[in-house]
């Protein structure tokens, strides 16, 4: 499982998400 920082496309702040099988899941 890989936890990752990046922008939102859709709100346009920081969202955490976390990688888990290759599939993002937004947090």
């Amino acid at each position: 499982m890989v936890l990752d920082f990046h922008t939102s496309r859709y709100g346009g702040r920081w969202d955490l998400e976390v990688r888990s099988g290759g599939a993002w899941v937004a947090r």
